[in-house]
């Protein structure tokens, strides 16, 4: 009996043992991890590379503000007689042709009123819209954009061939009249595509339909890609015309260097930032558009730290 509780003894400090030496091997294991990190770590730090930037592709955008007229192509409907306009159709509700969009009211008579086409119902008139369908850019000087609208206030009474509302036709797309310098580098002329950017809305394509040369400068009549929900209540506005599209990496300015009259940055390879040429597109401010840097890289954000 003896013998067998020395022998169960012997086995069990037999098992301790080995696991001890398990945890160990173990705990070593993960420390020599955990010190090669460190030293790569310490490595990109010791450098002085304590601010280090991930490039992303991007892009610039270069424009010019200018004045703009939005044109669209849309339906008037005039009162025949005086009276009180009572509209049936509500702000912006889409209608089709021929429905009953409201009524000419006095206290004679009471007049319906049909929409001749389909289209967007709105009352939002401005007094231009006589002018706007005649407008030629051969012709037209500044006093294109120095038209007054003359907005309609709502329930006023109007008389016998004032304008009541209208209907913006919108499978049509919308157009828009700027003005740019004679001084623009720039082939301009009918059938190109430049971006423009009106409001807080990104810049979309457009066509050139037309271009008119002035002593003052050029007018560009465009036609948008599609129907513009956002120009059925503006004629004038300020927009930007985008006169180039530079493609690259946007990072600071600070990260370039030059080795040998070369410009570059440096970047990350393995455990450590060597020195990488790109070419320098654009100085932007504290930034600098390159080419010549792949997504994701790491480069010093301060190559003076090096």
């Amino acid at each position: 009996m003896y013998t067998r509780r020395v022998r169960a003894d012997q086995r069990m400090k037999k098992k301790k043992v080995i696991k001890i030496v398990v945890l160990l091997a173990f705990i070593i294991m993960i420390g020599s991890i955990g010190t090669v990190m460190g030293r790569h770590v310490l490595h990109v730090a010791g450098k002085g590379a304590k601010d280090v930037f991930q490039v992303q592709n991007s892009s610039f955008e270069e424009s010019i503000e200018c004045r703009a007229m939005i044109l669209t192509e849309e339906q008037t409907i005039y009162a025949t007689h005086d009276g009180y306009f009572e509209n049936m159709a509500k702000e912006g509700q889409k209608v089709r042709r021929n429905a009953l969009i409201g009524s000419l009211v006095n206290n004679k008579m009471k007049t319906p009123i049909y929409s001749l086409n389909s289209g967007i119902f709105t009352m939002r008139t401005d007094g231009l819209e006589d002018i706007v369908p005649g407008i030629c850019l051969q012709t037209a000087g500044d006093e294109l954009f120095e038209y007054q609208p003359v907005l309609k206030g709502e329930g006023q009474r109007v008389s016998n061939g004032d304008v009541l509302c209208k209907v913006v036709d919108n499978l049509v797309p919308s157009r828009i009249i700027i003005e740019v310098p004679n001084s623009i580098e720039l082939v301009l002329k009918p059938g190109g595509r430049f971006k423009i950017g009106v409001g807080e809305n990104e810049p979309s394509y457009a066509v050139i339909q037309e271009v008119a040369v002035h002593e003052k400068g050029t007018l560009l009549l465009l036609q948008m890609k599609e129907f513009r929900q956002d120009f059925i209540n503006k004629r004038y506005t300020a927009a930007r015309f985008i006169t180039e599209i530079l493609d690259g990496s946007l990072i600071p300015a600070a990260a370039l260097t030059e080795e040998n009259g070369i410009k570059g940055v440096y970047c990350m390879k393995g455990d450590s930032f060597r020195f990488k040429n790109v070419e320098l597109v654009k100085i932007i401010d504290d930034k600098a558009l390159v080419n010549g840097l792949k997504e994701n890289d790491i480069i010093l954000s301060n190559s003076s730290r090096i």
